[in-house]
């Protein structure tokens, strides 16, 4: 709000509410049963309409992934297309189109959810995953930094670059034992700042200061 067309004007932002009782964790091995994810090893999860769609950043993921050998990995994908990975060492699953409960399941199933847009709002994924507990790796773009908080609900990449988002990933590979305090802070946040509850709240505080202001 300090800079460009609004620089002169009052911002107000109010963030989307989610349905808690439904975005909520559930136990992780449960629900990689449920998704039919055999797999002890990491599980990740990438969303996007299409990942060939310059905006997704699909292929920042893919050179990142391709350069992973660590550990085997499983990665959950939803979207139209499939994603093509030339690594052996990852197991990929691409459910397409999804229920929501599935997507609910799926969430709970990832060890952290990879938002890899380079131009975004607020995205919804990115709310829906922290509501289930499940920490998140985005890009420092739009609205994302106000979700993704450093050493409580996740990582965020330095720069738009492959090769960070590779190093990012690593990092959050090898800080397994965090994770369990982060799915706490995650639903904690959620729970304080993105219920549908408190957004109506909001909005009915802005009306009022704008009608009681006129």
């Amino acid at each position: 709000s300090a800079r460009g067309f609004w620089k002169n004007h009052t911002v107000n932002t109010i963030p989307n509410g989610l349905p808690l009782e439904l975005y909520s964790p559930i136990d992780k091995k449960l629900a990689r049963e449920e998704i039919g994810i055999h797999s002890e090893n990491p599980v990740l999860l990438a969303a996007a309409l299409d990942f060939n769609e310059r905006r997704k950043g699909g292929n920042f993921l893919i050179e990142a992934l391709n350069d992973i050998y660590d550990n085997p990995i499983t990665l959950i994908t939803f979207g139209k297309r499939k994603m093509e990975l030339n690594n052996s060492n990852i197991k990929l699953k691409n459910f397409g189109y999804v229920s929501e409960r599935t997507k609910i399941l799926a969430y709970n199933s990832a060890d952290f959810y990879i938002h890899t847009a380079t131009v975004d709002n607020q995205p919804n994924t990115v709310l829906e995953s922290i509501a289930c507990g499940t920490p998140v790796i985005g890009f420092s773009i739009g609205g994302v930094p106000d979700m993704v908080r450093p050493e409580k609900t996740g990582w965020l990449v330095k720069d738009l670059s492959s090769i960070s988002l590779a190093s990012t990933i690593q990092q959050a590979l090898s800080n397994s034992q965090e994770h369990d305090s982060m799915k706490k802070q995650c639903r904690r946040i959620a729970e304080g700042e993105y219920s549908v509850e408190l957004q109506a709240e909001r909005y009915i505080r802005f009306f009022e200061k704008i009608f009681n202001s006129s």
